[in-house]
């Protein structure tokens, strides 16, 4: 057994710049990782101020609480249908990095009223019960996750999935026959 008193001065300066070297490594990685989570930090804030930032986002959040949003016959190849359209895919890609774990419980619940607020909505319901049905592969349905989430959370009903369903408005005639 050997003594690290009786260690030449070659092997002491070796272990002694092993150790250094880790500690370097160790002190490196607590480093790294605290940037990272400070530019993720930076990130979800960024994605937050959007939400509170972002015109068409702010826009429509008001038009749903305020019921001033519609979905009819005049709503497709609209300006509403582009900025509809505009803040779902921006909600969809939230739960996107949610469902990655990208985002974390807490960190989604900054998100989490903004999407109850679109999901529950009458009309934007309509609006996915169109698509949903216009679509021969529901799997391509553009707004899965939202959709998904609303019926996770029971916002959006069993009838959702009956074509013939009278509960919802529809923006387009769909033909069955297609």
């Amino acid at each position: 057994m050997s003594n690290i008193f009786s260690l030449s001065f070659t092997e002491f300066i070796a272990i002694a710049t092993l150790l250094v070297g880790l500690v370097s490594v160790v002190f490196v990685g607590i480093q790294l990782w605290q940037k990272y989570r400070m530019d993720h930090s930076k990130q979800v804030l960024d994605m937050l101020n959007k939400t509170r930032s972002e015109r068409s986002i702010a826009e429509l959040l008001y038009q749903l609480d305020y019921n001033k949003f519609h979905y009819d016959g005049y709503f497709h190849g609209s300006q509403t249908e582009q900025l509809v359209d505009n803040v779902l895919h921006y909600y969809e890609y939230i739960l996107y990095l949610r469902d990655r774990n990208i985002l974390n419980k807490k960190e989604f619940q900054f998100f989490e009223y903004d999407i109850q607020r679109i999901v529950c909505n009458h009309d934007m319901q309509s609006y996915f019960f169109t698509l949903y049905h216009f679509v021969s592969d529901k799997l391509s349905f553009k707004y899965q996750r939202l959709l998904k989430y609303g019926r996770k959370n029971g916002w959006i009903d069993k009838d959702f999935n009956n074509e013939d369903s009278k509960k919802y408005t529809r923006g387009l005639i769909i033909d069955k026959n297609r």
